[in-house]
């Protein structure tokens, strides 16, 4: 399965709280891979079974920033073989959001 697609959030101000709107499916560490102006920044963050997947918004506060969300590679967390990402309701696997000021 390729990524084409994402899903924009919006904007945020610092330390707003991102919520993907999506719940972790298992237990374990999930991986945001945060990418902004050239750098790829890494995240873990421990979710529970049913736990919404959120993350507080600490990143480029006038761009933009995408953000794909890698799930446990454990049991019962095994994704579908070959893709290993949280994807949205509509099918996307990098969620957008924006620096509240960033032109929104």
């Amino acid at each position: 399965m390729d990524c084409k697609c994402f899903n924009d959030l919006g904007c945020f101000m610092t330390d707003e709280i991102i919520d993907f709107g999506v719940e972790a499916y298992c237990d374990g560490d999930f991986v945001f891979e945060i990418r902004y102006r050239g750098r790829t920044e890494i995240q873990t963050v421990t979710f529970v079974a049913g736990d919404p997947i959120v993350l507080p918004y600490t990143f480029d506060e006038i761009g933009t920033v995408k953000i794909k969300i890698k799930v446990p590679l454990t049991n019962p967390c095994v994704p579908v073989p070959g893709f290993n990402y949280i994807t949205s309701s509509g099918g996307a696997c990098e969620f957008v959001v924006h620096g509240a000021n960033a032109a929104c």
